[in-house]
């Protein structure tokens, strides 16, 4: 994507079902968990941080480690190297021995299983690990996941981490304080979602005192304590805790007594997938991660269904719950041609259907061409629907070749166009390259912009003068990089015509289920949109238009999540795509100063290409959850106000304590 977007997040987790010992070596569990985030450092390099727990160790000893980083240059190694640093800590031996003995000593209890579960921090039974983007802009060290929310009774103790943006978070919030009388130090929907789980753990384990503390009168209250920990009913904590929840999210939690889980949202937005055999279960954010790690087929991996939780006891029994019952199940499509990785066996697949959908749309543009035009992609997520669309259009050269053949009849193979016909080719060449030193995701919105200026090189030599320059990229939202860098730069090679293809729809609608769509503001086609209101009606009648619309959106807004009316799509309405992609082409032409052409991909080609995930909202404006329907009338409310608040954001702002 030209304009690069943060992304959610992502998750590993990984519970041992057997024994320390049955491991080829200690580390086992921390060796899959590390390899599971470094494969999916592309879905979040501003942050990672990694929890392990210990199940059943004696009161005194430490059974819940934590480490995260922010480190700028690769916070996943920077994580791990913390983690193994800490370990050797822990190898370090008595001064009385001699350092031949020391030395020994260390090797021994290096491969040693049980001194390593016992007394080394990061060796234990659950590991949860997640990268992340510093989606609100910051990076502290205090925005990391996991989540740690500690008590003294072991059973209360609660780990999170989670993929996932919650559009209610106020309401969650003034659940926990106006309702439970709660203070929460801050607003945000990872502290709104770790409490609110965390009182109905309470909850549940206050019952249980209650139905049990007879029974163990005058004994060990540690007895007491685990058969609390026994009888923790996980899917009934997390169907009150989460029936409120409006969002795309897969969250993950530890409970101190050794039970997990992993709950997805009832549309299934996020993605989540698993793989169990008898000595592990394994979950991650996206498949391929979990065929590296474990060396397995595509088919023993697994989803976990919309709406359900897989749920790990403390035993290691494993089990998947309903919590919602799933309706209108909507994955995020973005994920297919843009967040996660192509070496997924269906990605892959899909996008170059999603290429080749392309194809025939832009054979026309170019006029078929193909001597004088040149294909290539913006790097690097495009590549693959690249690939699709020039094998796409090389079958139809071919084609054409044949019936050009067939109409010369018997005097073709004397004809002198036959070699220059033979010669034709769909001309791929790599004519822009991104520096991956420059890393543009980690810019403020207004820095984004200088950066973007130094952060892709061309290469020269590879378009003739006045060749038509076709480029593929996976979609386009804000423009800006388009505009400023793309454009800039290929004007230089003096093309006759410039060609920007899109394999994904036209984005006019804001996400607010995990992706950065931050500012509808910024968006190319909604700034198209209000250039065309002034053009079709006039500077003061398109006014008064936007301003009643505005006035509708913010009514709704106020009437926070009631509202299923959705004023930007009657925003939108006024003008087909058509007419938005040709005033977009203009404004990109009075910005850049080159004539461009833009074809998008159409909605029901998407849906042909990845059937199981119609999540569509950034396009039709169809959000699966209410909260949607509020974020983009929020989001028009925003738009003509100078509002440095994301439109995901939640409206009220409460200061962080300590």
């Amino acid at each position: 994507m030209s304009d690069l977007l943060k992304h959610e997040c992502g998750l590993a987790f990984v519970r041992l079902l057997k024994p320390l010992e049955d491991y080829d070596t200690p580390y086992w569990g921390l060796h899959k968990l590390q390899i599971l985030l470094e494969k999916q450092r592309h879905r979040g390099h501003d942050g990672a941080g990694v929890a392990v727990m210990k199940i059943d160790v004696p009161p005194g000893t430490r059974y819940i480690s934590r480490h995260r980083s922010n480190d700028k240059s690769n916070p996943t190694v920077n994580v791990f190297e913390k983690i193994y640093h800490s370990i050797e800590k822990s190898l370090e031996n008595d001064t009385s021995l001699t350092l031949r003995e020391a030395f020994e000593l260390k090797l021994q209890r290096r491969e040693d299983s049980q001194w390593l579960f016992d007394n080394a921090p990061f060796i234990g039974n659950i590991y949860l690990g997640h990268v992340r983007y510093g989606t609100y802009g910051t990076n502290s060290m205090e925005s990391i996941h996991p989540f740690l929310r500690q008590n003294n009774w072991k059973n209360r103790n609660l780990i999170v981490a989670g993929n996932f943006n919650m559009t209610n978070a106020p309401d969650q919030f003034a659940f926990l304080n106006k309702d439970l009388g709660q203070h929460p130090k801050e607003i945000s929907d990872t502290v709104t979602v770790m409490e609110k789980i965390g009182h109905f753990l309470d909850d549940a384990i206050e019952k249980l005192h209650l139905s049990f503390k007879d029974t163990f009168k005058g004994q060990d209250k540690q007895k007491l304590s685990k058969k609390i920990g026994s009888e923790i009913d996980v899917q009934k904590i997390l169907i009150n805790a989460s029936k409120d929840w409006d969002g795309g999210y897969v969250i993950c939690g530890i409970i101190g007594n050794g039970d997990s889980f992993i709950l997805r949202d009832p549309h299934g937005i996020r993605p989540a997938f698993f793989y169990k055999n008898s000595e592990v279960l394994m979950v991650a954010s996206e498949r391929p991660c979990i065929q590296i790690a474990m060396d397995v087929d595509t088919d023993s991996i697994q989803e976990i269904p919309p709406g359900n939780a897989l749920i790990a006891d403390q035993n290691g029994s494993v089990y998947l719950k309903e919590i919602f019952t799933p309706t209108n199940i909507t994955p995020c499509s973005f994920e297919r041609f843009y967040f996660s990785k192509g070496t997924d066996r269906d990605i892959y697949l899909e996008r170059k259907k999603l290429g080749a959908k392309l194809a025939q749309p832009v054979e026309k543009i170019i006029a078929s061409d193909f001597r004088n035009t040149v294909f290539s992609f913006i790097p690097e997520s495009s590549e693959i629907a690249f690939l699709g669309l020039t094998e796409a259009l090389t079958q139809s050269l071919n084609r054409s070749k044949c019936e050009i053949v067939k109409s010369m009849g018997s005097e073709a193979f004397s004809n002198s166009e036959i070699p220059a016909l033979i010669s034709d080719y769909v001309r791929q060449e790599k004519v822009i390259l991104k520096d991956k030193k420059m890393r543009t995701f980690i810019s403020s919105d207004q820095d984004r912009k200088s950066v973007t200026n130094y952060a892709y090189d061309l290469a020269y030599g590879t378009v003739k003068n006045h060749e038509t320059l076709v480029l593929v990229d996976d979609s386009i939202i804000r423009g800006n990089t388009l505009e400023n860098q793309i454009l800039t730069l290929v004007k230089k090679l003096n093309p006759k015509k410039i060609v920007v293809v899109s394999s994904a729809p036209l984005v006019k609608y804001p996400d607010c289920y995990g992706i950065d769509m931050s500012k509808l503001s910024h968006f190319i086609a909604f700034r198209a949109a209000k250039n065309l209101y002034t053009k079709f009606f006039g500077k003061q009648t398109a006014k008064e238009k936007i301003r009643r619309l505005v006035h509708a959106a913010e009514k709704a807004t106020d009437q926070k999540n009631t509202s299923k009316e959705n004023f930007l799509q009657q925003f939108y309405q006024a003008f087909s795509d058509k007419d938005l992609i040709e005033e977009m082409e203009h404004m990109l032409y009075e910005g850049a100063g080159v004539k461009v052409h833009l074809v998008f991909q159409k909605v029901e080609d998407l849906y042909e290409c990845c059937p199981k995930h119609r999540g569509d909202w950034y396009f039709t404006g169809n959000y699966p959850t209410p909260g949607g329907v509020h974020v983009a009338n929020r989001s028009l409310r925003n738009s003509t106000v100078n509002s440095q608040t994301r439109d995901y954001e939640p409206d009220v702002k409460v200061e962080q304590t300590t």
